[in-house]
């Protein structure tokens, strides 16, 4: 892993409020072995984003996002991270 992980999160209104919505965001660096192992290994930057819809009800929501190589560094930004989590859940 690539520093630290981010995690979102969306509450209710209620009161003690519960967590429905949840996001974790990180960066990684991948090895990939293409064909035989001599034949080399390709390393990549990747961000990964979990995304985890009504994780109050019985039957979760999940999605995964993976980005890989410029657009890495692009989707680990809060803006974006802030617009795929706000996008899924308004999918809900």
């Amino acid at each position: 892993m690539i520093g630290a992980p981010k995690l979102v999160t969306m509450e209710t209104d209620e009161r003690p409020p519960r967590i429905v919505h949840v996001a974790i965001c990180f960066r990684a660096v991948l090895t990939a072995t293409l064909g035989q192992a001599d034949r080399g290994r390709q390393q990549m930057a990747v961000t990964a984003t979990f995304l985890y819809g009504r994780i109050d009800q019985d039957r979760a929501i999940r999605r995964a996002h993976v980005d890989f190589h410029g657009d890495a560094a692009a989707a680990f930004d809060d803006a974006r991270l802030a617009q795929r989590f706000q996008a899924f859940s308004d999918e809900l």
